[in-house]
């Protein structure tokens, strides 16, 4: 199940780089890439929300 974020972009921004501070610390190369494709998609998404359909700018 997706579940739409909830995040404003700002607070989206804090919660990224608190994860990653997180990754860093257990210097896990694995789990890190995996997190950085989870939150690339997540910011994807939440960009793709917060878009007008009308907006013709590119991202």
């Amino acid at each position: 199940m997706v579940t739409k974020s909830r995040y404003s972009p700002e607070e989206f921004q804090q919660h990224m780089v608190v994860r990653i501070r997180e990754l860093e610390k257990h210097k896990d190369a694995r789990s890190y890439t995996l997190m950085l494709a989870v939150l690339r998609q997540n910011l994807l998404d939440m960009q793709r929300e917060a878009s007008p359909i009308t907006r013709s700018k590119p991202a």
